[in-house]
C-alpha cells in the first residue's frame, strides 16, 4: 500500500468513528496478565494485547526509514509527539495527526526527526556529529546545531507556541527548542539551546496553561523543576524553580531511599523555591549552568542543576521520568512518575505553592482482581492523558512484564481509586514508550516499540471501534 493510500485509509478509519473518548476499564475489559514474548512475525503484525474492541496498525518502522536514508544511529525511538500540545482542545490543531516528531535516544549521534504520515517522508531536524557525551559543546555562546554532538534526546514535546522541545537525558544535559519544526531540513529548523534551563538529565517536558515549562531530572536523587519565561511564549529567558516539600527533613543530595531519606516526608504541602532570578541568574552558590562532564569543581553530583537544587533543599525522588498536566476541579495538576519508587505522584499547582500526593503505587487496586496491584506494577516510566483525563502509566519493562496501565480517579482527589492493565506487548527486548492520544480523535493513540532485540524500532497506532473495511 502506498503511503498516501495508507494515510487516507487511516484517516477514514478515524473519522468514521464517533469522537468519543476511551472508556474506563472494568472487570472483563481490563487485561488480566502481561503478554509473553512473541516471534518476529508477530512483532511485525500484532505485538500488543488490547481490551475488546481495539485494533492495532503499524505506522512506520526503523528498517523502512533506514532504507530511505534515516541516519544509521537513529534507533531507540522514545517519547514521540503529535503536532499539537498533549491533550490540546479538540479541533484546535486540525492537522495534529499528519506529522509526528520522533526522538532517537541513543548515546552517540542522537537526533530528532519529523515523520509525515501522508507521504511516508521523514525530515531530520537534529543530528549529532558522533562522539558521545565528551564531544558535546558545553558553551552556549559557540553552539552550532549543525556541528555538535547530541546524546540521549528525550522527549519530543510540541509546545503551545508551535515549536518542539527536546532534551538530553544524561549528565549535564541540555534542553533545546526547534523553533521551526516544519522546516525542510535541519539547516532551516532554527534549533536553539535553552541555556537558561539548568543542566540536568532532562526527561518529561510539559507546559501549564500559562506557558510555564515543567521538567524532571532522571536520577535517583532527581527533582521537579518549573521554568517561567520572562516573556510569555519565548523560552529563551526565564526563571527556574524547584519543588520542595515543606516537611521534607532528609538530605536532598542523597538518593530518595537513603537511610536519612527513607523516612522523610516527600508529599504534602510544598513550595516552588526559586533557583534563579527572573532572567536566569543563579541564586545559588553552585552554578546550575555548567554543562561539561568534567571539571565541575564545586559541583558534587556531576550535574550542576541537580547540585544547585540540593543547595536549596529540593525534594529528591526516585528517578522522575515523565510528566503530564491535567485540570482537576479547576486546578491544574502535574503528574510525574518516580520509576525507582514504583509510584506516580500528583502535584496540585497553586501558584508559588503546591500540594503533593501519591497518585498510584503498589497499594492501588487492580481493576482485574479487586486487590492491591502489587509487584505487577513495576518501573512506571512514561505518562499519557486521554480526552476524559484518565492517566496512563507506561512501564519501563520488557516482556513478559511490559504493560500500560489506565489509572481511574473517580472523585478527583488526586489519589487513583484503581488501575487496570490497558495494553501489554510481547516484543523481545523492547519497552513501550511515547504513548500519546490524538487531540482530534479521542479514541486514537500512538505508541513506540523502543530498542527491540530485532533493532527495528516501530511506531504503532491503537484505535477503539474500527469497523469492517478499515485498516486491520
Amino acid at each position: 500500500m502506498k503511503y498516501s493510500q495508507r494515510f487516507v485509509a487511516i484517516s477514514a478509519a478515524i473519522t468514521a468513528i464517533p469522537a468519543s473518548a476511551v472508556p474506563p476499564l472494568a472487570v472483563g475489559t481490563a487485561l488480566e496478565a502481561s503478554k509473553q514474548p512473541v516471534a518476529i512475525e508477530i512483532e511485525q503484525t500484532r505485538p500488543f494485547d488490547l481490551p475488546p474492541g481495539y485494533k492495532q496498525v503499524k505506522i512506520i518502522d526503523r528498517d523502512t526509514l533506514t532504507a530511505q536514508g534515516l541516519p544509521a544511529t537513529f534507533g531507540n525511538w522514545d517519547m514521540v509527539a503529535f503536532s499539537a500540545p498533549e491533550n490540546a482542545p479538540q479541533g484546535a490543531y486540525p492537522n495534529a495527526g499528519r506529522a509526528i516528531f520522533i526522538p532517537a535516544e541513543v548515546g552517540n549521534g542522537a537526533g530528532l526527526f519529523r515523520y509525515e504520515v501522508e507521504t511516508g517522508r521523514f525530515v531530520t531536524l537534529m543530528q549529532g556529529i558522533g562522539g558521545g557525551n565528551a564531544a558535546r559543546n558545553p558553551d552556549p555562546a559557540s553552539f552550532d546545531p549543525l556541528n555538535d554532538e547530541f546524546t540521549r534526546l528525550d522527549p519530543a514535546t510540541y509546545t503551545p507556541f508551535g515549536t518542539v522541545v527536546t532534551g538530553e537525558e544524561t549528565t549535564g544535559g541540555r534542553l533545546f527548542e526547534i523553533t521551526r519544526p516544519f522546516a525542510a531540513d535541519a539547516a532551516g529548523a532554527g534549533v536553539r539551546w535553552l541555556d537558561k534551563v539548568p543542566a540536568i538529565a532532562h526527561e518529561g517536558v510539559r507546559f501549564d496553561a500559562a506557558g510555564a515549562l515543567y521538567v524532571v531530572d532522571e536520577n535517583n536523587s532527581g527533582s521537579v523543576y518549573k521554568y517561567v519565561p520572562l516573556t510569555p511564549g519565548d523560552l529563551g529567558v526565564g526563571q527556574t524553580f524547584v519543588l520542595a516539600v515543606d516537611a521534607f527533613d532528609g538530605n536532598p543530595a542523597e538518593n530518595w531511599d537513603s537511610a536519612v531519606n527513607a523516612t522523610a516526608r516527600r508529599s504534602g504541602a510544598a513550595t516552588w523555591v526559586p533557583l534563579t532570578d527572573a532572567v536566569g541568574n543563579a541564586l545559588t552558590v553552585v552554578d546550575p549552568f555548567i554543562y561539561a562532564d568534567a571539571g565541575l569543581g564545586v559541583v558534587p553530583t556531576g550535574t550542576a542543576g541537580r547540585a544547585a537544587a540540593d543547595e536549596i533543599n529540593a525534594t529528591p525522588y526516585g528517578r522522575p521520568e515523565d510528566v503530564v498536566i491535567a485540570m482537576r476541579g479547576g486546578v491544574e495538576v502535574l503528574y510525574f512518575t518516580a520509576t525507582s519508587e514504583d509510584a506516580v505522584y500528583a502535584v496540585a499547582l497553586n501558584g508559588d505553592t503546591a500540594e503533593v500526593k501519591v497518585f498510584v503505587d503498589r497499594s492501588t487496586i487492580d481493576v482485574a482482581t479487586g486487590e492491591a496491584v502489587g509487584t505487577p506494577f513495576n518501573n512506571p516510566d512514561n505518562l499519557a492523558i486521554d480526552a476524559d483525563g484518565h492517566i496512563y502509566v507506561i512501564e519501563d519493562q520488557e516482556p513478559a512484564s511490559a504493560d500500560v496501565w489506565q489509572a481511574i480517579d473517580d472523585d478527583g482527589d488526586l489519589v487513583a481509586d484503581r488501575i487496570g492493565r490497558w495494553l501489554t506487548h510481547g516484543v523481545p527486548g523492547a519497552e513501550p514508550t511515547g504513548l500519546s492520544f490524538d487531540p482530534n480523535v479521542p479514541n486514537r493513540a500512538i505508541i513506540s516499540i523502543q530498542h527491540p532485540a530485532s533493532g527495528n524500532d516501530a511506531l504503532w497506532q491503537v484505535t477503539l471501534g474500527q469497523r469492517k473495511g478499515q485498516l486491520k
